[in-house]
């Protein structure tokens, strides 16, 4: 029974926070006060097998009583931040950013430890792949079409090149940019079951899968996204080589390897050379829109939106400077400039230290490095267990993305994104430190 309720309330909560808008759009006013219940049984489910867990027989491995105290710790400083700074409407946005958007973690730790072992985990990928699937191809018909399914997004992207006016796909999230993000970060779950030999017969929907996931990402014409998305997919296959591949391979076939991928490197800088020197028209409008964006990636010099945000964060990077110990107060930054925000940082790594200054920086990007050399310290000391290797290298992975993405665009902001990303974290946290097999 408590296994039944424990698999409701998971997909439960995956569905309304990957449909996080619509609901707001279809219960429209009464949408703040069904939300705070929603919101409270969220939190309450999850505090409830929190103090449960505390007085069970099971024992978590020092390093995850560390990693649990550490968040306990952010949480207390984020509150001691807003308390301190004395604005009311910034710390209920702030507790809601810092510390409502990340409890997700703790679900795979306190809910599902005793079930999550690499069958959940492979079923739990197949729910979020088909939550991806469908979000990316909501997103390619409003990309195609120019129509967005939630009328409260109507509202036309930036007009690049002369007569075409692209829309930026953003489905149920609200912003284009954390959209792709979100597929981003969700698509490279595709590897797992790519690599993994138990699903051979099966590669051709995973490879689908995968394509329909980066055409919502193109869809939402963010680079960002994009580009942490392909650093990612690109480190999920250096370590796949260096913990798995390579360990089954001659120094002859090592050789081989390096020398190949050395070649393919020189050719993608060769054509990023020409990409960026290219100066030409197609005939095509889209494709030369979709051209005029890839180029924009790299020019730093005359791009509108490069050059709004290096202001941004030079701007930003003298205010910490100045505020050096404590910041400026939680939620002072940010995307809500016509409330209490006093200005975008166009960076999640930048909002962190301009609010909550050196200290309160430092104990969030402690517990990321811990977690970081968890990880290779794991794959170090795993021998044969090709499957679990693999589930976290995936799982490494796909935080990771989110982790790039965080550098130019202050993404924790979106409560959608952050729900997936700190769920993923709490199950790569359980794979690391379980004591039981997971088998």
């Amino acid at each position: 029974m408590e296994g039944a309720i424990k698999k409701v309330y998971l997909v439960v909560f995956f569905l309304y926070f990957a449909s996080l808008q619509l609901w707001n759009n279809i219960l429209s006013k009464d949408y703040s006060k069904i939300q705070y219940i929603i919101f409270g049984v969220y939190v309450i489910f999850i505090f409830t097998y929190f103090l449960k867990s505390i007085f069970s027989k099971n024992r978590y491995s020092t390093i995850l009583y560390v990693l649990i105290l550490i968040m306990i710790l952010y949480y207390i400083f984020v509150i001691t931040n807003g308390i301190e700074f004395g604005n009311p409407a910034r710390m209920a946005i702030g507790i809601n950013q810092y510390i409502l958007y990340s409890v997700s973690f703790f679900v795979p730790i306190v809910i599902l430890y005793k079930e999550l072992n690499l069958k959940s985990i492979e079923k739990i990928f197949a729910i979020l792949l088909i939550i991806n699937f469908i979000t990316s191809v909501l997103a390619a018909y409003e990309y195609s079409t120019g129509k967005y399914i939630i009328n409260q997004n109507q509202d036309i992207g930036e007009i690049y090149i002369t007569g075409v006016n692209m829309v930026r796909a953003k489905v149920f999230n609200g912003s284009y940019l954390s959209l792709g993000g979100f597929i981003g970060q969700l698509a490279i779950l595709n590897l797992y079951f790519l690599l993994s030999n138990k699903y051979k017969r099966l590669k051709i929907v995973f490879v689908i899968s995968f394509f329909v996931d980066i055409l919502g990402i193109v869809s939402t014409n963010s680079r960002g996204p994009f580009v942490a998305t392909g650093i990612a997919i690109s480190v999920f296959f250096i370590i796949y080589y260096i913990y798995i591949m390579g360990r089954k391979q001659t120094i002859y076939k090592k050789i081989c390897v390096i020398i190949l991928a050395f070649f393919v490197l020189i050719l993608i800088l060769l054509g990023l050379s020409y990409l960026t020197s290219y100066t030409g028209n197609v005939n095509n409008q889209v494709l030369n829109y979709l051209i005029y964006r890839a180029k924009s990636i790299f020019d730093w010099n005359s791009d509108g939106s490069n050059l709004l945000r290096k202001y941004y964060w030079i701007s930003f990077i003298n205010l910490f400077r100045r505020n050096f110990l404590y910041g400026i107060g939680i939620s002072s930054t940010g995307a809500l400039v016509d409330t209490v925000s006093i200005g975008p940082t166009e960076s999640g790594v930048l909002k962190r230290f301009v609010e909550l200054g050196i200290f309160g920086a430092a104990i969030y990007y402690l517990f990321v490095c811990i977690v970081f050399v968890s990880v290779f310290r794991c794959l170090n000391k795993l021998k044969d267990n090709y499957e679990k290797k693999i589930v976290i290298i995936t799982l490494f992975s796909a935080v990771f993305c989110l982790f790039i993405n965080d550098i130019t665009y202050q993404i924790f902001e979106n409560f959608q994104v952050m729900f997936f990303n700190w769920f993923i974290y709490g199950m790569l946290v359980v794979m690391l430190f379980k004591k039981e097999k997971l088998d």
